[in-house]
């Protein structure tokens, strides 16, 4: 607001200071052939509004003859992918909800929507929310049918995001856990975006434990508070375990960096026995490529050349035990 203020027009200033110098008992004399002008100029105003207004009903009619030509096209023609795009893309471009609500209706009935439709059907969902304490059962819905419908990390993190507003306490740690869970049944193994939603638990989870050693250094050095702040290293440090047992885009970063780096942090309230020395391992333990076998997984033979099919992964767990991943 402040900002606004500062750069009002200068014809809008000037008005108020006019108005500041007439006494409410006192008419500032105008002179009649400035009278005549300013109904001239009034006339013209009402010429140019009138003009304008008509435009836009011009407009807006034919926005909607449009709109109504591609749903007519996708109700003749439902299976035309394209035209479903089309329907969507113009309705969003003019800003019309009614037929955009009905276009992505329609096309989510019959295709499954790619992420990027998702996540501007729930932006343009957001957008039109009414902050509330609760959540929005609608909002919660639609998430549930994009999470289903297309496997994405970042539908999945919007979800997360929008929920984790109404987690207001510590007692509701467990349904946020609950929800980063679920998120991970469905998207850990994901090789390129799969690290990001790692990465949003555990950064998460640091928060949280950064204000309990907060509170812990201040005033409140209890056993009861240590304690607590034991278990929740060590639950980040089991998250980081079991990141770092999948074959996901910028592990070693994550190894050599984050995990590093928390651990050398809060050492100081793990057990006396702890160490580090297990995860030293996967710094020299690279995944090893294979070629794809020539044979599917319930036994049937491929008949074209088998190494046209794509690698897969694989590395020792330990001395005895190798992790193959996929085919």
């Amino acid at each position: 607001m402040l900002f606004r203020n500062l750069f009002y027009p200068v014809s809008f200033t000037s008005d108020i200071f006019f108005e500041s110098m007439a006494s409410d008992d006192e008419e500032m004399d105008i002179p009649k052939d400035h009278e005549d002008e300013d109904d001239d100029e009034d006339d013209d105003d009402d010429d140019d509004t009138s003009s304008d207004s008509s435009e836009e009903q011009i407009d807006d009619g034919k926005q909607e003859l449009e709109l109504n030509a591609l749903r007519e096209k996708v109700q003749l023609n439902p299976y035309d992918y394209q035209s479903h795009l089309d329907y969507i893309n113009l309705a969003r471009q003019y800003g019309n909800f009614s037929h955009l609500k009905l276009a992505r209706q329609t096309m989510s009935e019959i295709f499954p929507l790619t992420e990027q439709l998702w996540l501007e059907w729930i932006q343009d969902e957001k957008n039109t929310l009414i902050a509330n304490t609760e959540e929005n059962k609608e909002f919660i819905q639609l998430f549930q049918r994009a999470i289903n419908d297309y496997l994405s990390v970042k539908i999945w993190l919007e979800y997360i995001q929008y929920r984790m507003q109404y987690f207001a306490s510590l007692d509701s740690i467990d349904e946020l856990r609950n929800l980063f869970e679920l998120g991970l049944s469905s998207c850990a193994h994901h090789l390129i975006d799969g690290s990001i939603l790692w990465t949003a638990y555990i950064e998460t989870e640091k928060a949280i434990l950064a204000g309990l050693v907060l509170n812990y250094n201040q005033n409140n050095q209890t056993n009861d508070l240590k304690e607590k702040i034991c278990q929740r290293v060590e639950y980040i440090l089991k998250l980081y375990h079991r990141q770092l047992s999948i074959p996901l885009r910028g592990m070693e970063s994550i190894y050599l960096n984050d995990y590093q780096e928390f651990y050398q942090q809060y050492k100081e309230f793990l057990p006396t026995n702890s160490s580090n020395q297990q995860f030293d391992l996967c710094s020299l333990i690279d995944w090893l490529t294979f070629s794809a076998p020539s044979f599917a997984p319930d036994g049937t033979t491929y008949e074209n050349n088998w190494q046209s099919y794509p690698p897969s992964l694989a590395r020792f767990i330990d001395s005895n035990l190798l992790m193959y991943i996929g085919y």
